[in-house]
């Protein structure tokens, strides 16, 4: 098979040196950009991770041919720049899906590109440390994915994965996979942003704030159909546990005056709301408050 990661940064990169460590019957494409690229095709992609390090070569950076397999590992506000980049190399029966953060990425392939599209979540803390250096700390990854359609194609994934030793799960019910992840990445991205402060410090100094936003954002997704009640308290006790640093990429994007996803993991729980009637009042003050900061 033909495969092709766009956008192998933390998260691409890392799926894709597991790839072309494992698959060597396959032709795999990783896509990347800057100094980043540079380094990779002069010197190769290198892992760094707790309990191991290793290098891969990487010997296609361009798309050429029609791809079996297209992972978009870019972020949310890059994906429409990934669609257009990747639409003379995929046909109908290409099999394609995001890892970006949201829960719409499906729907907004599927409406630019005709071709079988898994609807995905991915849970790994994974950066560039720098150009061509992959560092993931923890030992959590798990990729979820899923389809009421595709029900080969999400086996042909999974073979994939599993084959790279990558930690993969088919979704029973997607959508709510989707929300699960969403809840937490939304929250605290947002409440990390706007106080200027870790998850950790967020939750010790800000808990009412934490609680609320939850309860707006449980309020949205049952509006959607997916109950995530049971999700408030875990999503606390979460948040209570980690390291004091641990921050979110928003919160971070914005102290360094990147791009963010402000319109992805905010405004889009407000904007879902305002369709089906709920009031989301602490996410407009802190959208409305993180507007004016954005670059």
């Amino acid at each position: 098979m033909k495969i092709a990661v766009i956008g192998a940064g933390g998260v691409g990169g890392y799926i894709g040196a597991y790839l072309l460590r494992s698959q060597t019957e396959h032709e795999i494409t990783l896509v990347a950009r800057g100094a980043h690229q540079k380094a990779i095709a002069s010197d190769g992609l290198r892992i760094i991770q707790d309990e191991e390090e290793f290098s891969v070569k990487v010997e296609n950076m361009n798309l050429a041919g029609i791809y079996d397999i297209v992972i978009f590992a870019t972020k949310s506000y890059d994906l429409m720049d990934a669609i257009k980049l990747v639409r003379p190399y995929v046909s109908k029966s290409s099999i394609l899906f995001s890892l970006a953060n949201g829960v719409s990425h499906a729907k907004s392939i599927s409406s630019k590109l005709d071709c079988k599209v898994l609807d995905a979540a991915i849970y790994i803390l994974s950066n560039i440390q720098s150009p061509g250096v992959i560092r993931k700390k923890g030992r959590v990854f798990n990729l979820i994915i899923g389809s009421k359609t595709y029900q080969q194609e999400l086996l042909t994934v999974e073979s994939l994965f599993k084959q790279a030793g990558l930690r993969i799960k088919i979704a029973q019910d997607i959508q709510e996979a989707l929300w699960k992840k969403y809840l937490f990445i939304s929250v605290f991205a947002t409440l990390t942003s706007f106080y200027d402060e870790s998850i950790k410090d967020v939750y010790d100094n800000h808990l009412n704030s934490c609680k609320t936003l939850l309860e707006e954002f449980v309020l949205v997704a049952k509006a959607e159909g997916v109950e995530l009640n049971q999700e408030i308290d875990k999503a606390l006790n979460t948040a209570s546990k980690l390291p004091q640093e641990a921050t979110t990429s928003m919160h971070l994007d914005f102290q360094h005056s990147h791009k963010n996803e402000l319109e992805t993991l905010t405004h889009y729980v407000i904007e879902e709301g305002l369709k089906t009637g709920i009031e989301t009042p602490l996410y407009k003050e802190m959208y409305i408050a993180l507007k004016e900061r954005r670059v």
